[in-house]
C-alpha cells in the first residue's frame, strides 16, 4: 500500500513539475529545467527511508521506555511487598527479632532487609532497640 501511495505521488510531483515549467516557458519563453522522473523517484524513495528511520527509531525508544517504566514498577511493587512482608513478620514477634532471623524466615539479602527494616523505623511503624526489631504499640 505504502509503495503504491509512493509510486502514486511521485508521479504527481513529477507532472506538476512539468505544468510548472509549461507555464514558466509560456510566460517568459525561457525553458524551465524538468528533473526526471527517476530523479523524482530517488528523491521521495530516499524521504521516504528516513521517515520510515526515524519512526523505527521513535518506536524503539518507545519500547526502552516502557520496559525501563515496567521494571521501575516492578521493583516498586517488590518494595512494597517486602516492606510488608517485614512489617507483619515483626509485628508477629512481639518479643522483638533480630534481622538475620528475618532473612532466614524472609529467604530475602540481610542487605535488602536492613534498608527497608530503616525505612519502617524512619516512618514509625516499627522500632529497633540493639540488635532487636520491635512492634510499635
Amino acid at each position: 500500500m505504502l509503495e503504491g501511495f509512493r509510486k502514486e505521488q511521485a508521479e504527481t510531483a513529477a507532472a506538476w513539475r512539468d505544468l510548472v515549467a509549461t507555464m514558466r516557458a509560456k510566460r517568459t519563453g525561457v525553458p524551465l529545467r524538468v528533473v526526471p522522473p527517476e530523479e523524482v523517484k530517488m528523491a521521495v524513495v530516499e524521504e521516504a527511508e528516513a521517515v520510515e528511520e526515524r519512526e523505527e527509531a521513535e518506536a524503539v525508544e518507545k519500547v526502552e521506555e516502557a520496559e525501563a517504566a515496567e521494571e521501575a514498577e516492578e521493583e516498586s511493587y517488590e518494595e512494597k511487598t517486602l516492606e510488608e512482608q517485614i512489617f507483619a513478620f515483626v509485628n508477629s514477634h512481639p518479643e522483638g527479632i533480630k534481622l538475620v532471623d528475618m532473612e532466614r524466615a524472609l529467604e530475602a539479602p540481610r542487605i535488602r532487609l536492613g534498608v527497608v527494616a530503616k525505612k519502617l523505623v524512619e516512618e514509625g511503624r516499627i522500632k529497633k532497640e540493639g540488635p532487636l526489631y520491635i512492634p510499635v504499640r
